[in-house]
């Protein structure tokens, strides 16, 4: 059953249409990190934002603008588009490079399930509904309650703690050590634009990687003290260092870190191997 699942998935990768979905899913991230400069900008200078600093918040965002039927059908079917791609990755590998390690593969899964998220979240406001707030990873901390409560509730959360800091490193440091050339068609790019995906890429996943550890940070305090009120969604994260000396400097850092990350999310989208 496993071997049919892999090599189902590794046919589906190689497919016009699924190399195009893929594009589009690219462009989708892209998008929504953008947005979420945005709020990061919006909180330095204001010390709010506009919605709530993630995901969700930026599909609420597009909510309210005009044309936002039109766009969150565009949305919808992006982030669609790239959660099925990272399903299709965990499951069969990667086209070009074959196989990956199980780590990786676990998370494009939790990507895809992400993504799938979001699907749903855009979906519910189509149809005028608000939804319930994008779950957990939007508002943390009432989830992080309930497990705390559980039997070994404490040991949970701060190994899922320690997973999410681990999980920051090893993305700025992948970002570092990346095999560029592997991943993207480079023989189609011209220097500048090689400059300036593999630039983007650096500073982008740097920055993420910064922000999931300061995310897992909190969720480790919250499991140390076994209160949820600890525990941050990357909104408040943002707020917290905009409290802090030089905190407008920082969080005009991460939200350039954020906008490199949608730059180089199109740059994928042009130019990576799918």
């Amino acid at each position: 059953m496993v071997t049919v699942a892999r090599d189902e998935a590794r046919d589906i990768q190689r497919r016009p249409w699924f190399k195009l979905s893929a594009r589009l899913g690219l462009v989708s991230r892209g998008v929504i990190y953008g947005l979420l400069a945005y709020f990061a900008i919006d909180i330095a200078l204001r010390g709010s934002a506009p919605a709530q600093a993630n995901g969700s918040g930026a599909l609420a965002d597009v909510a309210h603008q005009s044309g936002a039927p039109a766009l969150l059908v565009i949305l919808s079917a992006g982030m669609f588009a790239y959660g099925f791609w990272r399903l299709v990755q965990a499951i069969g590998g990667t086209s070009n490079a074959g196989a990956k390690s199980s780590a990786q593969r676990i998370g494009w899964l939790a990507i895809s399930a992400v993504y799938f998220a979001l699907f749903g979240q855009a979906i519910s406001l189509i149809l005028g509904s608000e939804g319930s707030g994008g779950g957990p990873t939007s508002q943390p901390s009432p989830f992080v309650g309930r497990v705390l409560r559980w039997p070994g509730g404490p040991e949970l959360v701060g190994l899922a703690a320690v997973v999410v800091i681990g999980s920051g490193v090893a993305l700025a440091v992948w970002a570092c050590m990346r095999d560029f050339d592997q991943a993207f068609e480079t023989w189609r790019m011209g220097r500048g634009s090689y400059f300036g995906a593999r630039a983007s890429q650096i500073f982008g996943d740097i920055t993420r990687g910064v922000l999931i550890v300061l995310i897992g940070i909190y969720i480790l305090v919250g499991a140390v003290t076994d209160d949820p009120n600890h525990v941050k969604s990357l909104g408040e994260v943002l707020k917290t260092i905009a409290h802090q000396a030089y905190g407008g400097w920082l969080l005009g850092i991460g939200a350039s870190g954020l906008l490199a990350f949608s730059v180089s999310s199109m740059f994928e989208a042009l130019y990576r191997r799918v």
